[in-house]
Parts: structure tokens; C-alpha cells; sequence
């Protein structure tokens, strides 16, 4: 076995410059000078697209103030989670249950300086609360299309998975009522085909006038996603459809995709008392 110092002295510069090594690439987000930690072509290109590959998110996320309360579910490495806080300043909880995308949104939320803004979870939010699985298709950092608890792509067939990790699967109203953190004013959840566990697990969550808006990644063809619509809709959401159709992937593996963000539609008889006490 070769020692540590045989190692050492046969290693190439770079491998012995490893633990200084360290990418950190700077976006300008409205004005804001933002930092991301970059280790691969794929974190570059999500840093670098951050106000480009979802305008929709971008638009509805400078409607957030000092004041909310985002939680970010599927937040990847933070992109958004980092906008939300760094930008808008808002209070930004991120749940990430793939480790390696975990890490680096860690580092990012410590190079922007934000952990007073931002918390994040290494949790896969479900609709159940119990250990589990995370099926992978692949193991680049950064990546997506990973699935807690099943073993589905994100249009909801059988996936040929790579590696299974180890996850802690909570209800989003278990994660708020054990743990006692303040309720989401607004909610984001893109976890790559799985929303309808997500939402199935929030119902406390999405019933209190707490929460203002969601936005949530659908797909159009799937039963189990237009079924979210309904829901959401019985609990006085509203969507509109020029977004959503603006939004939708109109070709490609994603066709059908879309962000729908659902605002809170406040019942006319409820205007009337919010009117009559003004």
C-alpha cells in the first residue's frame, strides 16, 4: 500500500493543488453581484443562466419582498434559493436531498454570505415520512431527473437508475409542525415528476391563507399532475393561461412541461370584510 508521503510526492500539481482549488463564477442579478460555486460545465451553466432558462420563475420571484417566506423545493444546487435571498431578501428554506447538489448549495449560500437568509435541508419532501431511497440516473453534480421514493423518470416510467442514495423522505406539513418553522408564503417545487406526492403531503400547507402563490413544474400529460390543478384550484388558486402556455415546452424531451405559478384568488364576500374594515 503506498503511504500518504509516496502519494504526495508522485501526485501531478493539480491533484496537489486540489484542496486550494476552488471556481467561483459572478453574475450580476439585477444589479446584485451574485457568487457560485463552480466545479463543473453544469453548475457554469446554471450560474450563467440564472435570469435566462426560466424567464417565468425569474418574473415571479421579483415579486417576493423582505417580508416572505419561500421554500424551495428541489432546489438543486440554489440558483433560485440564492436569487430569492440574495436579491429579494427574503427568508428562503431549500430542500435538496441529492448530496453532491447539496453540497455545492451549501458552499453557495456561504460565498453569498446568506445563511442568515437562507437554511437549507438535505430532505426529500414527499408525501410520506419515513427512510428511503433516492433513484439517480446519473452522478454528475449538478444534474437533475433524480426521484425520491420510486424509481420513475420524470414522466413517471420506469427509470434505469444509477445509483440509489440513502434519503430522509417528510411531508412538507410534518417539516413545518416538527420542527416549528414559520409557514411558506410562497412556494416553489420542481422535483422532476413527483409534484403530486409533494402537494399530497402539503394539504395544511396549501389550505392556510398563509401561502400567497405556488409556483410548480407540470407536466401536461400526466394524469397525477392535472389532478394538482383541481386541488389547488378547490383552495381558491388561480392560474393563468397565457402564462402557462408561454411557459409550456412546445417540443423535445420535455414537450408538455410547463412553471404554472397559481396565485391566491381572495373570495369576493372576504373583499367585502377586508373593504368594510379599511
Amino acid at each position: 500500500m503506498i503511504s500518504y508521503e509516496e502519494f504526495k510526492a508522485k501526485a501531478p500539481d493539480a491533484l496537489k493543488a486540489y484542496d486550494k482549488a476552488e471556481f467561483i463564477g459572478e453574475v450580476s442579478l439585477r444589479g446584485i453581484l451574485a457568487k457560485f460555486f463552480i466545479c463543473n460545465v453544469l453548475t457554469a451553466w446554471r450560474a450563467s443562466t440564472v435570469l435566462t432558462k426560466e424567464p417565468h420563475t425569474i418574473d415571479w420571484l421579483d415579486s417576493l419582498t423582505e417580508d416572505d417566506v419561500l421554500y424551495d423545493i428541489g432546489a438543486n444546487i440554489g440558483i433560485y434559493s440564492v436569487y430569492a435571498a440574495k436579491v429579494r431578501g427574503c427568508r428562503v428554506f431549500s430542500f435538496e436531498p441529492e448530496a453532491s447538489n447539496y453540497f455545492v448549495l451549501n458552499r453557495n449560500i456561504l460565498i453569498n454570505e446568506i445563511d442568515d437568509k437562507c437554511s437549507s435541508f438535505s430532505i426529500a419532501v414527499s408525501n410520506k415520512n419515513s427512510l428511503g431511497y433516492l433513484y439517480m440516473a446519473n452522478m454528475r453534480i449538478g444534474d437533475a431527473n433524480h426521484s425520491a421514493g420510486l424509481p420513475v423518470r420524470f414522466d413517471l416510467r420506469d427509470m434505469k437508475y444509477r445509483f440509489k442514495q440513502g434519503v430522509s423522505m417528510m411531508t412538507l406539513d410534518n417539516i413545518t409542525k416538527s420542527y416549528n418553522l414559520p409557514l411558506p408564503t410562497h412556494l416553489k417545487v420542481d422535483v422532476d415528476g413527483l409534484e403530486h406526492l409533494v402537494i399530497a403531503g402539503a394539504i395544511e400547507a396549501i389550505t392556510d391563507k398563509t401561502l400567497k402563490s405556488i409556483l410548480i413544474e407540470l407536466n401536461t400529460n400526466l394524469p397525477d399532475h392535472l389532478d394538482i390543478i383541481t386541488k389547488l384550484k378547490r383552495n381558491n388558486f388561480t392560474y393563468s393561461e397565457e402564462q402557462v402556455n408561454l411557459a409550456t415546452k412546445k417540443q423535445g424531451w420535455n414537450k408538455g412541461l410547463a412553471e404554472f405559478i397559481f396565485t391566491r384568488e381572495i373570495p369576493q364576500e372576504c373583499e367585502k370584510i377586508i373593504e368594510g374594515n379599511s
